[in-house]
């Protein structure tokens, strides 16, 4: 029984990772089918983390603000505070938005979502390793006086 225990702890993990990437790539697959172009503004960069900035846009006269790992359009430093930059956002959820175009979105997050399949096949590999190591946790043991 505690042989079964171990193994569901590697399962739980494995199904939780997966089940969580699917919603977010759903998402940005939206955008990129109905995405509407907005300028926005920069509010701060940060080149030291991953070319990180920072950006606001209004859209129906809501305000925005959101942060970006990626930017295709110039290279991290030549961004300043205050510049322009163009924002697609879904129009029906505006709080899905990003600067990067719609499509190099979608291949972004999807490589960022792989991450959590290789983690789960992983876990997969070390339960199956496991099974080979230990036998078959579900055989009757042999008892000592030679019944079968």
């Amino acid at each position: 029984m505690g042989y079964r225990l171990q193994i569901g702890w590697l399962w739980m993990p494995a199904c939780l990772v997966l089940s969580a990437c699917s919603s977010q790539v759903a998402s940005w697959k939206r955008l990129e089918e109905k995405s509407e172009k907005t300028t926005g503004v920069v509010v701060n960069v940060d080149c030291s983390d991953h070319g990180k900035i920072f950006y606001r846009f209004s859209v129906n006269g809501r305000q925005f603000t959101n942060s970006s790992y990626g930017y295709s359009e110039r290279p991290c430093h030549s961004i300043k505070s205050g510049d322009p930059i163009a924002i697609y956002y879904d129009p029906s959820v505006p709080g899905t938005n990003t600067p990067m175009t719609p499509s190099a979105a979608v291949c972004f997050y999807e490589a960022r979502a792989m991450t959590p399949f290789l983690v789960a096949g992983f876990l997969v590999l070390v339960g199956a390793v496991q099974l080979i190591r230990k036998g078959n946790p579900f055989k009757q043991p042999v008892s000592p006086g030679g019944e079968s």
